[in-house]
């Protein structure tokens, strides 16, 4: 998930955004030479040269006639100089200027190439669909969704945390072909089914994940509402078969748990992505620890990929104090937005976890919570997206997003491709990494126990 703005443009978009502008090229002003003679001065005739003249006269008709055909002849001159001029100014700009109807004239001629003469061409199904997905890709905007009428409906449910599935947050081993269950959400067909947190999937549907390979099997286990699947379970040793009836779920996008750290209460807050519902379930998550009686929270965005633009808001909104938190910038450095914090602030000692797979708006957590002095941040060098994307709805239903702005705390620079340096440099421990930070015993993270002990000291 992407730092996104959370609308889509339901209309056309700009004819200021979508024209390609064709720019002529500059003319230089021609400069008039003059024929001169040799000694730089104009040339007089000689006496001598105007007594061997003859002289000659005209009638008033043949003065006419003369005129009228000098005036011609100036007219044809005049009219093939505009028409070279404007030929040259035009075979140099016309593909500039008009390269998408040309590109999709060539198109056309392709197809019907394939149409008459390919031996198969009943067989070629090449969807508008498919075209425009190829189109996205080819721009080399890396970070660019394309979606069909229905992906889009269905990533409208999931960024408001509507799912279809077992509903369980999982991380792949891939050396061990084995899923590990992080978390099982509430009310989901994996917990009706009595799948726990712990469980690690071995296989799926009666085959092992180590003959078809984790990724196969990872793919199995989604599917339609209504719909089962049956899991092959190591639960503490011991093999058991789990069926679960695929339904609809409520992701949750935070993970919480207190920690009881040498005497001391640690609220831990993970947020897995920026979501539609994270601002409510982090809000709800830091009251339940500070009714608790934390002494402070340790705010996970390790492996946060980003998410939608409001959520992000909202989240630093309820944290920080008065202010300007997010500013949004187009490419030439015109400021598009900014967005402010109200006065009230979360009054609690807070401390962020980060690492190369921290993303987007998880970055702008992290810098705006160092920038603000509300947090200090544990881990290493983040992944650097400092720019985001913006939704433009086509005719047919369709739906994509665009890089399109930049954005950025008002503390501190741009970080786009260059990524956030966190207050204390923590590595991993030896084998442990990214992939397995959420399966490995508490006191083996030591950039989580970096950050329960900085809480705890102060």
């Amino acid at each position: 998930m992407l730092f996104e703005e959370d609308n889509v443009e339901k209309t056309e978009v700009n004819q200021e955004d979508n024209q390609l502008e064709a720019t002529e090229p500059s003319n230089e002003e021609a400069s008039e030479n003059k024929e001169t003679d040799n000694s730089g001065q104009e040339s007089e005739m000689k006496p001598e040269q105007k007594k061997t003249k003859a002289k000659k006269t005209y009638t008033k008709g043949q003065l006419v006639f003369v005129s009228v055909v000098a005036v011609f002849l100036a007219i044809v001159l005049s009219t093939q100089i505009t028409f070279i001029v404007f030929s040259s100014i035009y075979k140099t700009n016309t593909y500039e200027s008009n390269k998408n109807s040309y590109f999709f004239s060539l198109l056309n001629e392709l197809q019907g190439l394939y149409d008459a003469n390919y031996l198969y061409s009943d067989e070629i199904d090449i969807s508008a669909d498919d075209m425009l997905k190829q189109y996205v890709a080819l721009t080399g905007d890396k970070y660019a969704y394309y979606y069909t009428a229905e992906e889009w409906y269905e990533e409208q449910n999931s960024l408001q945390g509507t799912n279809a599935g077992i509903g369980a947050y999982v991380t792949v081993n891939y050396l061990d072909d084995v899923i590990y269950i992080i978390h099982v959400f509430k009310d989901s067909p994996a917990e009706q089914a009595g799948l726990q947190a712990g469980d690690i999937v071995i296989g799926v549907d009666g085959q092992m994940f180590k003959d078809i390979g984790v990724d196969v099997g990872f793919n199995s286990i989604a599917g339609e509402a209504g719909t089962t699947v049956t899991l092959i379970v190591d639960r503490n040793g011991s093999q058991i078969e789990i069926t679960s009836t695929r339904g609809h779920y409520t992701y949750e996008s935070v993970l919480t748990k207190i920690i009881d750290q040498d005497g001391h209460k640690i609220g831990y807050i993970h947020i897995l992505e920026f979501m539609g519902t994270t601002p409510e379930e982090f809000k709800k998550a830091s009251k339940q620890m500070i009714s608790a009686g934390c002494e402070g929270i340790v705010i996970d965005l390790r492996n946060n990929p980003g998410g939608q633009l409001d959520s992000i808001v909202d989240v630093l909104d309820y944290i920080e104090p008065a202010g300007e938190i997010v500013q949004i910038y187009k490419k030439d450095g015109t400021k598009l937005a900014s967005f402010n914090s109200d006065r009230a602030e979360l009054d609690i000692p807070l401390a962020v976890l980060c690492n190369e797979s921290t993303a987007s708006a998880a970055e702008l957590m992290t810098r705006s919570l160092m920038d603000t002095g509300k947090a200090e941040s544990f881990g290493v060098l983040t992944y650097g997206k400092g720019c985001g994307q913006s939704g433009f709805k086509l005719s047919n239903g369709s739906v994509v997003y665009i890089t399109s702005f930049y954005y950025k705390t008002p503390q501190s620079d741009n970080y786009d491709g260059i990524g956030i340096t966190p207050t204390h440099v923590v590595d991993y421990p030896e084998g442990v990494n990214s992939t397995n930070l959420f399966i490995i015993p508490m006191e083996d993270d030591a950039q989580l126990q970096a950050a329960l002990n900085s809480l705890i000291n102060k």
